[in-house]
């Protein structure tokens, strides 16, 4: 761009023009991140973390564990 076409383009902060464009910004980043849903990310994370907690091969020290909670219950 030159600097002739910048300077016609130049708008004060804070003049009606300039409020308005930020209305119409931020108008454009709500619509945005309404669609997009935060729950949805939410239940994803949630979910793929449940499924490798499932998945996972119990060791040794969570069978010990099993184990000493299951004598601790007969008690």
């Amino acid at each position: 761009m030159k600097e002739h076409d910048l300077i016609a383009d130049f708008i004060p902060i804070g003049s009606e023009e300039d409020e308005r464009k930020i209305r119409d910004m931020n108008k454009k980043a709500e619509e945005e991140s309404s669609d997009k849903g935060v729950d949805i990310t939410k239940k994803r994370k949630a979910g793929s973390r449940m499924k490798r907690m499932s998945k996972r091969q119990k060791t040794d020290v969570d069978l010990e564990e099993e184990e000493k909670l299951k004598t601790f219950l007969k008690i």
